[in-house]
């Protein structure tokens, strides 16, 4: 089965707009940026608004992965490119993945989206550094009313429990998590299980 999958995804990967590493590339730029929740629809996916990034979870995602160019934004940029066919919600962006599942232990270290009903994220595949203290470690990133509101850092542990960071403020609990390979390109070897 995982021939047909690299198969299918070799296909998928040749109109791939973003590559796994250029996503979290993206991501931990906009976490730099202000930025705030806001519940959006249509071409507002990612509205760059009075110097700050207007979005919501499942539009922040989907702007990048549609080609939002983040890093030369102008008053009232937004993206204008996606049709209404592209345009998905949390749940069907999560619908849209390969191998979901709800065994959070087996995160390891490749990029994939997290998902709970109403909300979606996405766990970078590593832990970064992400507040004032040296123990301050963070692996997701996601738009979100918590914590402030806005495009910020959170972490995820191998239960699937959702907090500020490593050790915060918990705060609700993912339910499952996939590997969007329709919208990012990946390595074979990101596909492959590792044997245990």
């Amino acid at each position: 089965p995982y021939f047909l999958i690299l198969f299918g995804l070799s296909f998928l990967n040749c109109h791939s707009l973003i590559t796994k590493d250029e996503l979290v590339e993206k991501l931990l730029f906009l976490v730099e940026k202000n930025s705030t929740y806001t519940s959006v629809s249509g071409d507002n996916l990612l509205l760059w608004k009075e110097e700050k990034f207007h979005c919501d979870c499942s539009g922040m995602i989907k702007a990048l992965i549609y080609g939002y160019d983040i890093y030369n934004v102008k008053e009232g940029d937004k993206l204008t490119n996606i049709s209404v066919s592209e345009d998905k919600n949390s749940k069907q962006l999560i619908e849209g993945c390969i191998d979901v599942t709800e065994k959070f232990s087996e995160l390891k270290n490749v990029t994939r989206f997290l998902y709970f009903e109403g909300h979606i994220g996405v766990y970078i595949g590593k832990e970064v550094k992400c507040g004032d203290d040296e123990g301050d470690i963070c692996n997701v990133v996601e738009c979100t009313s918590s914590w402030g509101g806005g495009i910020t850092l959170s972490y995820v542990d191998s239960t699937g429990n959702r907090y500020n960071k490593k050790g915060g403020t918990k705060e609700k609990q993912w339910e499952k998590h996939g590997l969007p390979s329709l919208w990012v390109q990946y390595d074979c070897n990101d596909i492959i299980p590792e044997k245990d």
